[in-house]
């Protein structure tokens, strides 16, 4: 593939990544509003956490490096919910 047509690539990628953040920004303000009116701030950590996993990952796969990132484990070690148990197995 030719330079232009993969610099065309790359800026494909990106913007649909960049909408993609947009979205799940927009997304995260309106659970984090409903969450402070309902008094339960704290209960979606887990879902942000995979989208920024899910950013670097694409990030890696656009810049062509190896897959490195892994979801975050946010519980502490004896009430751990059911994703973290995941994860930490």
């Amino acid at each position: 593939m030719n330079e232009t047509k993969r610099l065309i690539q790359l800026r494909e990628q990106l913007n649909e990544l960049a909408r993609d953040i947009r979205e799940w920004d927009a997304d995260r303000w309106r659970i984090s509003h409903k969450e402070n009116h309902e008094g339960g701030a704290f209960s979606d950590w887990h879902g942000s956490d995979d989208q920024a996993v899910e950013i670097v990952r694409r990030v890696q796969d656009i810049l062509g490096e190896p897959a490195r990132a892994k979801p975050v484990k946010i519980c502490p070690p004896d009430d751990e919910c059911e994703d973290c148990s995941a994860i930490a197995a």
